[in-house]
């Protein structure tokens, strides 16, 4: 577990790469704040003003919310909030959640997209599930291998779907819309809708607004919406609906708050896992002066066992000097006398020589008399 905080400009670039999940949100200070799963994962760096960020493992990151952002490629899960710039997204392999942002250029999603609330244009290259937008100026979406659901578009559409399509418009002077599905096809306008209509589909073809009420098989052309204006172009591997009286139930909700709940539970166990971090790096550092006090202890007997060899064999006196050293300490009691010279015993001669403490010939001398 690592955490990383540093102060950042509110008007910072910053570019991310990530190969697990991510959790990403802007906020008012100017202040980076990450949070990994993995302390050795996580890399950052500055070059010329901008700042990259890698990692392995799972990510949390707080942001200036007016920082411009790229995030090169996310290998896991997305989540996405509050950025008042516009977002550039690569590369997501699972899903991907954007909440509160200017306007987004995504190019590829393999599993689910949720955009809610983005004020300004949608681009996306591709989205290999299914794509659910909440409130967006412009979409121009190039693929979706799935379903799509938008819901309060007030500006330019243009999309290819592989399967059904349900959109709901807000502006009663409609942008020009360009939609075709493998599935079926229902759009919601706002009452007293301008446009014009050009269908074409697998299925049947239904018009249900306040002027128009009419059932066509497979082409509907020049049909007019109140005073005209852009086009509505659809083309359907099913049936294809438009009306202005029944409003579709999206069940948004359900979708984002599923999202806020991962986001919830990554926060959660990021705060558990530090919490626990912190114990055991405790109980590390506990453990390590036990083991020093206990190394300490050990060295200390060691060198006493030495001094009271020297002290039986009457090389040295309690309060007595050698080699210019005087050895301050209680007299040990006595203990066998040895005939050989132990590792320690020689070490320890072996390390006053090598510091200088004692030349040579007296190093020899404290051998022999171990030695007996």
């Amino acid at each position: 577990m690592k955490q990383t905080i540093i102060p950042m400009k509110l008007d910072a670039k910053v570019v991310l790469s990530m190969r697990r999940d991510l959790y990403l949100e802007g906020v008012p200070q100017a202040q980076f704040t990450s949070v990994v799963d993995a302390a050795d994962t996580f890399r950052m760096k500055e070059d010329n003003g901008i700042f990259y960020v890698r990692a392995e493992s799972d990510c949390k990151i707080l942001l200036p919310e007016s920082a411009s952002v790229t995030i090169e490629k996310v290998d896991g899960d997305a989540n996405v909030r509050n950025l008042k710039n516009r977002i550039i997204v690569g590369k997501i392999g699972g899903d991907f959640n954007l909440q509160s942002t200017s306007a987004a250029s995504i190019e590829s999603v393999g599993g689910d997209c949720a955009l809610r609330q983005v004020g300004g244009m949608v681009e996306i290259a591709r989205v290999g599930g299914d794509l659910v937008i909440e409130q967006a100026a412009q979409m121009l979406v190039t693929t979706v291998g799935g379903d799509l659901s938008a819901e309060n578009v007030s500006g330019k559409v243009e999309t290819k779907v592989g399967g059904d399509v349900e959109m709901s418009l807000v502006d009663p002077n409609i942008q020009p819309v360009r939609v075709a599905a493998g599935g079926d096809i229902e759009i919601v306008v706002p009452a007293g809708a301008n446009a014009r209509l050009d269908f074409a589909a697998g299925g049947d073809i239904s018009i249900q607004t306040k002027d128009n009420q009419a059932e066509f098989e497979r082409i509907a052309k020049d049909i007019v919406l109140g005073e005209g204006g852009s086009t509505i172009e659809l083309r359907a591997g099913g049936d294809i609906s438009i009306t202005d009286r029944e409003p579709i139930e999206f069940g948004f909700d359900r979708v984002f708050n599923r999202f806020d709940t991962d986001w919830d539970k990554f926060s959660n166990e990021i705060e558990k896992k530090i919490m626990e971090g912190l114990k055991t790096a405790r109980r590390s550092t506990e453990y390590a002066a036990r083991q020093a006090e206990m190394a300490g202890h050990t060295a200390q007997a060691h060198i006493d066992r030495v001094m009271e060899k020297l002290e039986n064999k009457g090389v040295l006196k309690r309060g007595g000097s050698y080699a210019g050293f005087t050895f301050e300490r209680p007299v040990p009691p006595q203990s066998p006398e040895k005939t050989k010279v132990s590792e320690d015993e020689r070490m320890l001669i072996l390390k006053m020589l090598a510091e200088k403490k004692i030349s040579v010939e007296e190093a020899e001398k404290l051998l022999k008399a171990l030695e007996g």
